[in-house]
């Protein structure tokens, strides 16, 4: 899970966005260790016909920042690789990101245009959702939640002309109402920020994602690729976690515990 890329190599608004050399070394290392990169579609072909096999990854970026045309396109075009974009089409064509979402961005980088979305459309990008205002998903009424899955689908479908069955959390924030609704708006999967490789046994709903930051080094990259995890401690923790979650209704129940104590 990737966010922007930057041009040059320094400080980060936020640890998500990485620099574009980095994002090269790692597509590098994935090229020269056999790696085969498929996008959502084929990850969920894959996995409900039991045909999912070792050295395949999905790459996927989040939001939608001109940098993925500018400096991502190019490295996974010399690699060879597919990529899906989650995108939050709400974005899509402003002149630069709303202000509650611009201190995080890099400088100089904007949201895409539906015409640079069409860009990478036709370079092989796969478009997929990511709601149309960003905002997180646990808690919402339903009459909104219902509109940032099915009017960001219905952007997507009608400027792409294109199939749009995947969808992002966005904050990875989601509770069983969204899941429900998720179901409802005719997905076939949902992406979430837990940690960790999917293996059949996860919840199609809400599949997880290894995030990318300025802490990957090529190192933690390949540890986080091979086993997604940093650590045989993280991958315990995520085994806990993905146990205690199995069900929605605990996983919503414990958070408004937390969420209590906390306030």
């Amino acid at each position: 899970m990737y966010h922007a890329l930057l041009a040059h190599p320094g400080p980060s608004p936020h640890a998500v966005h990485i620099a574009a050399q980095l994002f090269e070394q790692q597509m590098a290392w994935l090229h020269a260790h056999r790696y085969e990169a498929i996008t959502v579609a084929e990850l969920h072909r894959r996995l409900t016909d039991s045909e999912l096999t070792p050295n395949t990854v999905v790459i996927t970026f989040d939001d939608g920042y001109l940098s993925l045309l500018t400096q991502a396109t190019p490295v996974l075009s010399k690699y060879g690789f597919a990529a899906t974009l989650f995108l939050t089409t709400g974005f899509v064509g402003l002149p630069e990101f709303p202000a509650s979402f611009a201190a995080a961005v890099p400088p100089g980088d904007r949201p895409l245009t539906w015409a640079e979305v069409r860009e990478m459309h036709a370079l092989g990008w796969n478009i997929q959702a990511h709601s149309c205002t960003h905002v997180p998903h646990a808690g919402l009424p339903a009459q909104q939640l219902r509109t940032e899955l099915d009017e960001s689908k219905r952007l997507i479908q009608s400027n792409l002309g294109a199939d749009v069955a995947f969808y992002a959390f966005p904050y990875g924030s989601y509770d069983r109402h969204t899941l429900q609704a998720l179901h409802h708006a005719n997905y076939r999967a949902g992406f979430s920020v837990h940690s960790g490789q999917v293996t059949p046994y996860h919840d199609l709903k809400r599949l997880p994602r290894v995030e990318m930051n300025t802490s990957c080094s090529l190192e933690v990259f390949e540890s986080l690729v091979r086993t997604g995890h940093v650590s045989s401690a993280a991958q315990y923790r995520a085994w806990v976690r993905d146990g205690v979650f199995y069900f929605p209704v605990v996983k919503d129940t414990l958070q408004k515990v937390f969420k209590s104590l906390v306030n």
